[in-house]
C-alpha cells in the first residue's frame, strides 16, 4: 500500500506540474496571439520554448496560418500597386487621342481655315477617334478575359479568309509603308471562334504594321491535328525577352511612345489559350515571328 500511495502521489504531482506547463505554455501563446492582432501588418511569429509535442504541434499551425496571411497581404499590395499602374495607363491611354481631338476641334473652328485645310483636320480627327474606339475595345476585351465572362462559339472556319479581311482593313497603312506581303495560298479549315480569332489576327497584324519595316509574310504548316500560322515581320527591335511580350503592359522597349499599349499580345495569348491553342514568339535575325497554334 505503501508503494502504490508514493506512485499515485508521484503521478499527481507530475499531472499537476505538466498541467501548469500547458497553462504556462498556452497563456503565453495566446498573450503573442493578442499582440500579433495589435499590430497591423506584421510578420511576427508565435514563439515558445516549450518540449511539448502537442503544444509545438499548435504553434506550427498557428506560424503557418500567419505564413499565409503574409503571402496573401503580400500579393493584395502588389494587387493594389498593379491596379493603380493599370488604372493610370488607361487613364492616360485616353487622355491623349481625347486631348488631341480638342486641339483640332478649335483648329477647325477657326473662320480663317480654308476647306482644304479643315477637311484634312477632319481627316486626322477621324483617324485619331478610330484608334480611341480601337482602345476602347482592348479595354473592353481584357476585362471579359479576366472576369472569365467571354463566350466562345466554335465553329469550323477558314482561317485563310479571316486572315485576307484583317489584312483588306490596314491596305493602306501596308500601302503607305510599301510592305512585300506573301500568303501562303494553301485552305485550311479549324475549329475556332470566329470574333475571337478576328480579334488574335487583327491584334497580331497591327503589331507586326506597327514594326515592319520591308515585309510581312504568312504561312500555315500542318502537324498531326494542329495547324501552326506564322506572321512574320522584319523588325529592328531588340527583343531579350520574347515571352515576356505577352505579358500586360510590357513593350519592347520601355522608352518607346506611340500608341502601343502592352495589352494586344495580351489578348492574343489570352484568346488562343480559351480556343485550346498557343501562341509563342521567336527572334532571329532581325526576323520577328509570331506563331500561333490552333487545334484542328
Amino acid at each position: 500500500m505503501g508503494i502504490a500511495f508514493v506512485i499515485v502521489i508521484f503521478v499527481c504531482i507530475v499531472s499537476g506540474i505538466l498541467n501548469v506547463m500547458y497553462h504556462y505554455d498556452l497563456n503565453k501563446i495566446a498573450q503573442q496571439i493578442k499582440e500579433v492582432n495589435e499590430i497591423k501588418q506584421t510578420n511576427e511569429r508565435i514563439r515558445t520554448s516549450t518540449h511539448v509535442k502537442a503544444i509545438n504541434e499548435v504553434t506550427d499551425g498557428i506560424n503557418d496560418l500567419i505564413d499565409l496571411q503574409i503571402l496573401e497581404r503580400t500579393r493584395h499590395k502588389k494587387a493594389m500597386q498593379s491596379q493603380k499602374e493599370e488604372w493610370a495607363n488607361v487613364s492616360h491611354d485616353l487622355r491623349t487621342p481625347l486631348t488631341s481631338l480638342r486641339g483640332y476641334m478649335e483648329v477647325i473652328q477657326k473662320e480663317t481655315l480654308d476647306e482644304a485645310a479643315r477637311q484634312c483636320y477632319l481627316s486626322v480627327m477621324e483617324r485619331k477617334v478610330d484608334d480611341l474606339i480601337e482602345r476602347i475595345n482592348t479595354f473592353y476585351d481584357v476585362s471579359l478575359i479576366e472576369s472569365e465572362s467571354i463566350k466562345l462559339e466554335r465553329e469550323y472556319i477558314e482561317i485563310n479568309s479571316i486572315i485576307n479581311d484583317v489584312l483588306l482593313l490596314y491596305f493602306k497603312e501596308i500601302g503607305h509603308k510599301e510592305l512585300d506581303i506573301q500568303i501562303t495560298e494553301t485552305m485550311h479549315k479549324i475549329y475556332i471562334d470566329k470574333q475571337a480569332t478576328i480579334r488574335i489576327i487583327n491584334n497580331v497584324v497591327i503589331n507586326a504594321l506597327r514594326f515592319a519595316e520591308r515585309y510581312i509574310h504568312i504561312h500555315y504548316e500542318q502537324s498531326g491535328d494542329k495547324l501552326i500560322v506564322t506572321i512574320e515581320n522584319d523588325t529592328k527591335e531588340k527583343v531579350t525577352n520574347p515571352a515576356r511580350l505577352f505579358e500586360r503592359s510590357v513593350m519592347g522597349d520601355s522608352s518607346r511612345q506611340g500608341t502601343h499599349n502592352g495589352l494586344g499580345l495580351y489578348i492574343v495569348k489570352k484568346l488562343m489559350e480559351l480556343q485550346d491553342g498557343t501562341a509563342h514568339i521567336e527572334v532571329d535575325d532581325q526576323a520577328f515571328k509570331m506563331k500561333l497554334v490552333f487545334e484542328g
